[in-house]
């Protein structure tokens, strides 16, 4: 399966049908990107950063 990272434009070529919530990492950008949707179609997003508060 190939998909195309919405960060960059390239090409990702995936082994085996991803599984919604997996992240997965662009080789050509480094974003980390999570399934949103499978079917009918593949929706990838970029991952959010959420930093450390440390409880403030």
């Amino acid at each position: 399966m190939e998909v195309e990272c919405p960060e960059c434009g390239a090409k990702i070529v995936l082994k085996e049908k991803p599984v919604l919530n997996e992240i997965i990492e662009c080789s050509e950008c480094g974003v980390q990107l999570v399934v949103k949707q499978v079917e009918p179609r593949l929706v990838l997003t970029v991952l959010e950063d959420i930093g450390e508060d440390w409880g403030e």
